[in-house]
C-alpha cells in the first residue's frame, strides 16, 4: 500500500504538468519519452481505432527543460 501511495504521488505530480498542457497524464508520459535520446521509437498501446487518434495528441505537446527536468526527478533512472 506503501508503494501505491507514492505512486498516486507521482502520478498527481505529472496531472499538473498534463492540465497545464490541456492533455491527458498518458500524453505527457509518451512526450517525456520522445525526448530520451536513448529510445529510438515509442509504441503505445492501442486496440482501437480511436485510441490510435488519441494517442496522436501527443505530438501537440511539447515539454520545457524545465517540466522534463521535474519528471527526471519523479522518475529517476537508476545508473
Amino acid at each position: 500500500m506503501k508503494n501505491l501511495k507514492k505512486t498516486l504521488k507521482k502520478v498527481d505530480e505529472l496531472r499538473g504538468i498534463a492540465n497545464n498542457h490541456g492533455v491527458d497524464v498518458a500524453h505527457v508520459v509518451l512526450a517525456f519519452y520522445l525526448t530520451r535520446p536513448s529510445l529510438d521509437v515509442v509504441i503505445p498501446g492501442a486496440k482501437r481505432a480511436d485510441q490510435v487518434v488519441d494517442n496522436l495528441q501527443t505530438l501537440d505537446v511539447t515539454l520545457t527543460d524545465e517540466e522534463i527536468k521535474h519528471i527526471e526527478s519523479i522518475f529517476p533512472v537508476e545508473k
